[in-house]
């Protein structure tokens, strides 16, 4: 694909007390509930202070690929870490 620039592709390194810290009581609930709300949001909140810190114009996840995740959900969230 022609890019006028590269596409880089950021792993970041996982922490997952961090997860656990966010799930603790949660753990009963199903796929798509409040507890995805708050991971997705962990996760995007990092990606997007990843991406802020080395000014790049925009973030994604590849969470909203899964048609076990609730992209519409995700993109709300994320559209509102950009807002900030």
């Amino acid at each position: 694909m022609p890019l006028t620039n590269p596409v880089k592709i950021i792993i970041p390194p996982y922490h997952p007390s961090a997860f656990e810290d966010i799930a603790k009581g949660k753990e009963d609930q199903p796929e798509r509930g409040n507890r995805c709300t708050d991971c997705y949001a962990l996760r995007l909140k990092r990606t997007f202070e990843n991406a802020e810190e080395k000014g790049f114009d925009y973030f994604s996840t590849t969470l909203s690929i899964s048609p076990l995740k609730d992209a519409q959900r995700l993109n709300t969230i994320g559209g509102e870490l950009a807002e900030v």
